[in-house]
């Protein structure tokens, strides 16, 4: 059972008090509309990887197509969001109209439990111990003072918001 309100409140730390960051490593996929010009901004910094077929797009006949990775660039800073840029004389190509015409998957967060801020993890424990004591009535989210200490925390790391 314990177990579960961990992951719970991991889960809420990321998402709500800290804008979307990845503590640990986790594999997402960003899907867009369609190439924007220039660089993709990647969420959930800090960005690990992005795997040799983890660009596709649905080309304007609709089939989907992998981008060379050769044909960009992977920036990786370590506590902003990391992108991803067209190389020097290669362009976004032109995609089929729907909302999932690009598709990113990427890995993001630290990739040990002990490369994880010990005020991030002082974080997450406040919120554990918040859902453990108010097990039987809670719902969702956190009571006025621990969301308060937590969002202190967050601050002090100075990360910000990642949409």
């Amino acid at each position: 059972m314990l177990p579960i309100y961990v992951n719970a409140a991991q889960d809420y730390f990321e998402r709500e008090i800290i804008g979307g960051r990845s503590l640990l490593t986790t594999v997402w996929t960003l899907e867009l509309p369609g190439f924007p010009r220039g660089k993709i901004k990647l969420p959930r910094p800090p960005l690990q990887d992005i795997a040799t077929t983890d660009v596709t797009y649905f080309d304007t006949d609709n089939v989907s197509t992998t981008i060379a990775t050769s044909d960009y660039s992977t920036i990786k800073p370590q506590y902003t969001q990391g992108w991803i840029e067209p190389v020097q004389d290669f362009e976004w190509p032109d995609t089929y109209q729907r909302p999932d015409a690009v598709k990113v998957r990427f890995t993001a967060g630290s990739s040990a439990t002990s490369d994880v801020e010990y005020l991030a993890k002082q974080g997450v424990l406040l919120i554990f111990g918040d859902y453990y004591a108010h097990r039987e009535n809670m719902v969702e989210g956190i009571s006025g003072n621990v969301r308060e200490g937590v969002t202190r925390i967050a601050d002090r790391l100075g990360w910000g918001h990642y949409g």
